[in-house]
């Protein structure tokens, strides 16, 4: 296997333990300021998580896009988007959903483990750029 392969498993392992801690605590209500019922919400969150277990994950990335165009701080869509976009190694993208999570919702459960993903995706990536270029030049 070799280093990305490696960094991919570790990423899919971290993103499937956040997601299973942050998902075991009781999910949010309506935000004050969106538009859409709670109901339309909750559907929308739940069809994403199917998609997700069936390991489809752009039809998961369109129902939360879709769930955030109608609440566009949804705090729980715009944590498992950034779990998302760090699977994608879009970095840039991810930071910026942690910064409006922690922007419009600092005390949700979901923002210490977006910014340990990140900072996961972040170290090991620099680890391995440095283990291919130790077996590339020895």
């Amino acid at each position: 296997m070799g280093t990305h392969g490696a960094l991919a498993i570790l990423l899919w392992i971290t993103t499937t333990i956040v997601t299973s801690l942050v998902h075991a605590q009781p999910q949010p209500q309506k935000a004050k300021g969106t538009n859409g019922s709670a109901t339309q919400q909750e559907s929308l969150l739940g069809s994403a998580r199917i998609w997700k277990m069936r390991g489809n994950i752009e039809r998961e990335r369109a129902d939360l896009l879709k769930l955030l165009a109608g609440a566009a701080d949804h705090p729980v869509a715009l944590f498992r988007l950034g779990l998302l976009e760090i699977r994608a190694e879009k970095i840039d993208v991810a930071t910026k959903l942690l910064k409006r999570l922690k922007t419009k919702h600092p005390n949700d459960s979901g923002v210490a483990p977006l910014e340990d993903a990140l900072r996961i995706a972040g170290v090991d990536r620099g680890k391995m750029a440095q283990v291919q270029l130790l077996a590339r030049f020895g």
